[in-house]
C-alpha cells in the first residue's frame, strides 16, 4: 500500500491555484497553476496551466477556467515549467476560515525590485480576465 503524502490543507494533486493582478485602469489578469505534486511540510509543486475562455459577462468582460493537465510552455512565475516549481501553503490568519494560499514571485529581471503576488485555491468558479486592450487580444490565446 502506497502511503500518500497529505498536507495540513488537504492540498492534493491536480488543485488549482490563481493569481488575480489588476491591469490598467479597469482590468484583471489571471494565471492558474496546478498541483501536480504534494511534499512534506505543507510543500507542494505547480505548474501553469493555460487558461480557456468559458463565457462572457453582462460587461463583455471574459471570463475564465483553468485547462488542467494543458500546461503553458513558460511563465513568468516559473524558471522551467516543464519540472515546476516548489512552493509553501501559507494562510491568511486574518480570515474567518484560514484561507491558504500561496505567495508567487514573478522571474525578475536584473536590478528590478522583485514582488510578490497570492495564488488563491480556485473555487470552481470562471474568474474575470480583462484588460484595457481585451478587444485586441484573440479569445484563443486568453
Amino acid at each position: 500500500m502506497v502511503n500518500e503524502i497529505k498536507n495540513q490543507d488537504s492540498i492534493k494533486i491536480d488543485d488549482i491555484f490563481y493569481t488575480d493582478r489588476h491591469c490598467g485602469v479597469k482590468g484583471h489578469y489571471i494565471q492558474f497553476f496546478q498541483v501536480v505534486d504534494v511534499k512534506e511540510n505543507n510543500q507542494v509543486i505547480l505548474r501553469e496551466v493555460k487558461q480557456i475562455l468559458d463565457s462572457h459577462n453582462e460587461e463583455n468582460k471574459a471570463l475564465v477556467i483553468p485547462s488542467k493537465n494543458q500546461f503553458k510552455e513558460s511563465s513568468v512565475f516559473i524558471e522551467d515549467n516543464n519540472i515546476g516549481i516548489v512552493k509553501s501553503i501559507e494562510y491568511d490568519v486574518n480570515s474567518k476560515d484560514n484561507t491558504p494560499y500561496i505567495i508567487m514571485s514573478p522571474l525578475t529581471f536584473k536590478n528590478k525590485e522583485p514582488i510578490n503576488i497570492n495564488a488563491y485555491l480556485w473555487d470552481g468558479q470562471p474568474k474575470c480576465h480583462y484588460n484595457d486592450l481585451f478587444e485586441y487580444i484573440n479569445e484563443e490565446k486568453i
